[in-house]
């Protein structure tokens, strides 16, 4: 018997790798290989498309009909308030950082909005809903009132993730779904950066994005 406890002892450690290397490949949550894994699960299938990523449900019409925007949600980068060295004396309060998630808020909506002026919009609970989310935002200045004076300069504003979701209202099956990152323009030295500067970089990648969005759901047969 004892013969044999080294090949014993291979097969647990060739099973215990095995184990590492799936929970390494396992794609963090929130994350674009994250959102695909998921939306695959849910049935949706890849499409060519100039966003980051286009899923789409096979035979599915995605956005016939009246549409419903649903609130934009906001999540900021775990350690965004590293990126300003203020903030390392005087971090913001719950306050002023729901302030900022709101403000970034309004923007997209507004954009969105804009970008479907000419589509019907639906009462609460008609079909079908667009759900946006701003995830992963990181900004590197965010202009905020502290007992410290002074003044950023940054070559970029920031970036974020803009997820888009179409769901049935009746019975909420996803129809498209889209992941896209928009990085603010980079300059080649550091700028004055205000609450300004933020509001126009983010309402220029929400701008984009959106009709984007917009072409895309018709170019798939979708809005339009």
């Amino acid at each position: 018997m004892q013969a044999h406890a080294p090949l014993r002892v291979l097969v647990c450690l060739a099973a215990a790798c095995v184990a590492c290397a799936t929970a390494a490949a396992a794609p963090a949550p929130g994350s674009r290989q994250a959102f695909a894994a998921d939306w695959q699960a849910q049935g949706l299938q890849p499409a060519k498309s100039s966003l980051d990523l286009l899923y789409l449900r096979p035979g599915g019409e995605a956005g016939a009909g009246a549409l419903q925007v649903a609130p934009v949600e906001v999540r900021m980068r775990p350690d965004w308030q590293r990126a300003e060295r203020t903030l390392e004396y005087a971090r913001l309060p719950a306050e002023q950082v729901q302030q900022l998630k709101d403000e970034v808020a309004d923007i997209v909506a507004d954009e969105l909005r804009k970008a479907f002026a000419d589509a019907p919009l639906a009462a609460a609970g008609a079909s079908p809903v667009l759900q946006a989310r701003v995830l992963d935002l990181f900004v590197n200045a965010p202009d905020v009132k502290s007992g410290v004076r002074a003044r950023s300069f940054t070559t970029s504003v920031g970036d974020m993730v803009l997820v888009a979701e179409l769901r049935d209202a009746p019975d909420g099956k996803l129809l498209l779904a889209s992941w896209d990152h928009r990085a603010a323009r980079e300059f080649a030295t550091p700028r004055l950066t205000t609450r300004v500067e933020n509001a126009t970089e983010i309402r220029a990648a929400a701008h984009d994005w959106a009709r984007l969005l917009r072409r895309e759901m018709e170019r798939q047969g979708g809005r339009g």
